[in-house]
Order: C-alpha cells, then structure tokens, then sequence
C-alpha cells in the first residue's frame, strides 16, 4: 500500500532529488550538476576549492617540514657532548628561530615594501619590472596584472591557476614565485628574477636553437 507521507515528500524534494534504492522511499540522493549557475559563478567555486585544497595542503607540508626541522636539531644535539643546560639554550633559540619564521610568513605585503628599478617587459595584461625589496634589497622581477583586462577576456581563472601552480613549483626548471598580493586594480606576482629571459622570448628571438644550445 502506498505512503502518501513518503509520496508527498519525494514529490516536495525537487526535479533533481531521486530514492537512493527502490526500497527506501526516505533517503534522497541528489545529484549534483552546475547547469543553469552562470560560469563565473562556476570558476569562482572552482578557484575556491583550488584555495582551500592549496592551503591545506600547504600548512600540512609546513607542519611536516617544521617537525622535520626540530627533529634534526634534536638529533644534533643527542650527539653533542655538552650539558643540559646548554642544549636548553640551544633549543631556546631555535624556537625563537621558528617563531620569527612564522611571523615572517604571515606578513602582508604591498607595492610600497618594493622599490622599482626598471621596466623590463611588457604583456598583454600588464608589463615586468625589476624590484628590490626596500628592507633586504633582494632583487626580483614584479609581473603587474591589470584585474580589468583578465576579465574582459575571460582569463581571471588561468592566470588565477599560473599563480597557484608557481606557488606550489619546486621544479629548478620553473621560475618560483616568492609573493603575491593584489589591490583594487591590479595582480602582483613576486617572482625570481632570470636574467636571461624566458624560453618564449628566446624561441621568438631565434626562431630554432642550434643541438650546441639546447
């Protein structure tokens, strides 16, 4: 005999909700499906599970390698043969070590902690300028994107996943990505400076490299 209850709640649950089994009139499955959400609706909950799978990722690595690192010290100091007391320090210190580390980690940066010292390129999004960093001098190349310009042509998510595939690089044949920051109008990506340019630019230059090159 049929359960109006039953009926009436599979009908109330919606075109996109079905009975897990024949047997159950009670449990629901719903099936998920992206049709009818615009697309930029889309690509930004795709670039937010891009983030939060990033940062997850990111602080287990760094909880790994930190426990890595106390770990080293510790067995450095089981070999040395001085007393407690001065391990104690030792260990002391290079909590002290880790904390400014972290601290360094979780500053946020802007256009005014880098001092331009030239354009050297530019791009359809914007252009490529050699920085140094005003308080260690350290020298970088600055990659300025115009946020308008992505947009309009729909490249918001592409350049949006070049950051996050530099970020997580440690390849020595790709170029590292030290920083990122943003503000009302424009992209920052903080990157290694090469000197030499990059393989377009050369394959553009030259056209075909000689065996001795390659």
């Amino acid at each position: 005999m049929d359960d109006p209850a039953a009926a009436g709640m599979a009908n109330s649950a919606g075109p996109g909700a079905s009975s897990s089994n024949a047997g159950s009139a009670d449990s629901l499955y719903f099936e998920r499906s992206t049709e009818g959400i615009p697309k930029h609706c889309v690509d930004r909950a795709a670039h937010a599970k891009l983030r939060l799978e990033n940062f997850y990722k990111q602080s287990m690595q760094q909880t790994i390698e930190r426990n890595e690192r106390l770990a080293d010290m510790e067995s450095k100091l089981e070999g040395e043969d001085c007393s407690e007391e001065r391990k104690n320090r030792q260990r002391a210190a290079y909590g002290r070590k880790e904390s400014n580390f972290l601290r360094l980690r979780r500053t946020k940066l802007g256009l005014e902690d880098f001092i331009t010292v030239k354009v050297i390129g530019k791009g359809a999004f914007g252009e490529v300028r050699l920085v140094q960093k005003a308080d260690t001098g350290t020298i970088y190349a600055m990659k300025t994107l115009r946020k308008a310009d992505m947009i309009k042509r729909d490249q918001l998510a592409h350049v949006k996943a070049e950051r996050d595939v530099l970020a997580e690089s440690n390849s020595p044949w790709v170029v590292q990505l030290f920083y990122s920051f943003q503000d009302s109008n424009y992209l920052y990506l903080i990157m290694e400076f090469l000197p030499g340019g990059d393989l377009m630019t050369m394959l553009i230059k030259y056209d075909t490299f000689s065996e001795d090159v390659t």
